[in-house]
Protein backbone atom coordinates (compact mmCIF):
# COMPACT_ATOMS: atom_id res chain seq x y z
CA UNK A 1 0.00 0.00 0.00
CA UNK A 2 2.71 2.42 0.25
CA UNK A 3 3.19 5.01 -2.57
CA UNK A 4 6.18 5.25 -4.65
CA UNK A 5 4.45 7.97 -7.19
CA UNK A 6 5.18 11.38 -7.00
CA UNK A 7 2.43 13.20 -5.40
CA UNK A 8 -0.10 15.76 -6.69
CA UNK A 9 -0.03 19.47 -5.80
CA UNK A 10 -3.26 18.57 -3.48
CA UNK A 11 -1.33 15.40 -1.80
CA UNK A 12 0.63 16.10 2.08
CA UNK A 13 3.90 16.95 1.15
CA UNK A 14 5.68 13.87 -0.46
CA UNK A 15 9.36 12.78 0.33
CA UNK A 16 9.40 9.51 -1.67
CA UNK A 17 7.55 7.04 0.34
CA UNK A 18 5.16 7.28 3.28
CA UNK A 19 6.71 6.22 6.35
CA UNK A 20 3.44 4.04 7.43
CA UNK A 21 0.46 2.64 5.39
CA UNK A 22 -2.12 3.44 7.90
CA UNK A 23 -2.48 5.63 10.98
CA UNK A 24 -5.12 4.86 13.23
CA UNK A 25 -6.78 6.81 15.93
CA UNK A 26 -8.76 5.61 18.62
CA UNK A 27 -9.54 5.63 22.34
CA UNK A 28 -7.71 3.10 23.70
CA UNK A 29 -9.71 1.63 26.91
CA UNK A 30 -12.64 1.37 24.34
CA UNK A 31 -11.23 -0.72 21.62
CA UNK A 32 -7.55 -1.44 22.55
CA UNK A 33 -8.53 -5.61 23.47
CA UNK A 34 -10.96 -6.26 21.07
CA UNK A 35 -11.46 -4.68 17.88
CA UNK A 36 -8.40 -2.96 17.75
CA UNK A 37 -6.21 -5.74 18.48
CA UNK A 38 -8.59 -7.84 15.68
CA UNK A 39 -7.51 -4.81 13.17
CA UNK A 40 -3.70 -4.64 14.19
CA UNK A 41 -3.20 -8.14 13.60
CA UNK A 42 -4.98 -8.46 10.00
CA UNK A 43 -3.45 -5.06 8.73
CA UNK A 44 0.41 -6.81 9.72
CA UNK A 45 -0.66 -10.24 8.04
CA UNK A 46 -1.46 -8.16 4.63
CA UNK A 47 1.59 -6.02 5.70
CA UNK A 48 0.17 -3.09 5.50
CA UNK A 49 2.38 -0.83 7.65
CA UNK A 50 0.58 0.35 10.39
CA UNK A 51 1.07 2.87 13.34
CA UNK A 52 -0.79 2.44 16.69
CA UNK A 53 -0.31 5.05 19.28
CA UNK A 54 0.50 2.70 21.65
CA UNK A 55 4.23 2.64 20.37
CA UNK A 56 5.07 5.59 21.85
CA UNK A 57 5.64 5.64 25.43
CA UNK A 58 3.34 7.91 27.33
CA UNK A 59 5.86 10.75 28.20
CA UNK A 60 6.71 11.32 24.69
CA UNK A 61 5.22 14.75 23.33
CA UNK A 62 2.08 14.48 21.13
CA UNK A 63 3.59 16.47 18.74
CA UNK A 64 5.99 13.65 17.41
CA UNK A 65 2.63 11.55 16.88
CA UNK A 66 1.51 14.27 14.88
CA UNK A 67 4.41 14.12 13.35
CA UNK A 68 4.06 10.61 12.66
CA UNK A 69 0.51 11.27 11.02
CA UNK A 70 1.82 13.83 8.93
CA UNK A 71 3.76 11.61 7.37
CA UNK A 72 1.20 8.39 6.47
CA UNK A 73 -0.87 7.60 3.37
CA UNK A 74 -4.30 7.11 5.06
CA UNK A 75 -5.67 7.51 8.79
CA UNK A 76 -8.49 4.92 10.16
CA UNK A 77 -10.37 7.04 12.66
CA UNK A 78 -12.36 4.54 14.85
CA UNK A 79 -14.69 6.99 17.27
CA UNK A 80 -16.53 4.88 20.36
CA UNK A 81 -18.21 5.60 22.96
CA UNK A 82 -15.40 7.96 24.94
CA UNK A 83 -13.35 9.04 22.40
CA UNK A 84 -14.67 12.19 22.90
CA UNK A 85 -13.27 12.56 26.37
CA UNK A 86 -9.69 12.20 25.37
CA UNK A 87 -8.34 15.52 24.25
CA UNK A 88 -5.26 13.38 22.73
CA UNK A 89 -8.05 11.65 20.11
CA UNK A 90 -9.59 14.97 19.52
CA UNK A 91 -6.16 17.12 18.88
CA UNK A 92 -5.46 14.06 16.27
CA UNK A 93 -8.87 14.45 14.61
CA UNK A 94 -8.13 18.40 14.76
CA UNK A 95 -5.04 17.72 12.90
CA UNK A 96 -6.84 14.75 10.19
CA UNK A 97 -8.85 17.36 9.37
CA UNK A 98 -6.59 19.82 8.60
CA UNK A 99 -4.56 17.11 6.59
CA UNK A 100 -7.77 16.34 4.80
CA UNK A 101 -8.59 19.86 3.82
CA UNK A 102 -5.13 20.78 3.13
CA UNK A 103 -3.72 18.02 0.89
CA UNK A 104 -6.79 15.64 0.64
CA UNK A 105 -5.77 13.23 3.24
CA UNK A 106 -7.82 10.14 2.77
CA UNK A 107 -9.39 9.02 6.23
CA UNK A 108 -11.79 6.34 6.65
CA UNK A 109 -14.10 6.67 9.62
CA UNK A 110 -15.31 3.62 11.91
CA UNK A 111 -17.80 3.77 14.36
CA UNK A 112 -17.10 1.29 17.30
CA UNK A 113 -20.82 0.51 19.12
CA UNK A 114 -21.53 3.95 18.36
CA UNK A 115 -23.98 5.76 15.88
CA UNK A 116 -22.40 8.92 14.23
CA UNK A 117 -24.63 11.59 16.43
CA UNK A 118 -22.94 9.76 19.55
CA UNK A 119 -19.92 11.01 18.49
CA UNK A 120 -21.12 14.23 17.30
CA UNK A 121 -22.29 15.04 20.49
CA UNK A 122 -26.27 15.07 19.95
CA UNK A 123 -27.11 12.42 22.81
CA UNK A 124 -25.77 14.84 26.07
CA UNK A 125 -23.52 12.21 27.21
CA UNK A 126 -20.36 13.44 25.80
CA UNK A 127 -18.97 16.57 24.49
CA UNK A 128 -18.41 16.32 20.63
CA UNK A 129 -15.25 16.58 18.61
CA UNK A 130 -14.99 20.19 16.32
CA UNK A 131 -18.25 19.77 14.37
CA UNK A 132 -16.18 21.35 11.12
CA UNK A 133 -13.32 18.10 12.33
CA UNK A 134 -16.27 16.05 12.28
CA UNK A 135 -17.69 17.02 9.03
CA UNK A 136 -14.24 16.93 7.42
CA UNK A 137 -13.36 13.28 8.03
CA UNK A 138 -17.36 12.60 7.34
CA UNK A 139 -16.56 13.59 3.87
CA UNK A 140 -18.83 16.61 4.39
CA UNK A 141 -22.17 15.12 3.48
CA UNK A 142 -25.40 16.54 3.10
CA UNK A 143 -27.66 14.26 4.95
CA UNK A 144 -25.10 15.48 8.00
CA UNK A 145 -26.82 18.10 10.33
CA UNK A 146 -25.40 19.15 13.87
Amino acid sequence: MASTAVASSSSPPYTGRWDYDVFVCFRGDDVRDNFMSHLEKHLSKMKIKTFVDTQLKVTQDIDKLLSILRGTAVSVVIFSKNFANSSWCLEEVATIAEITQKFGHKTLPVFFRVDWTTVAGDDDHSPAPNEENIRCILGNQNDISF
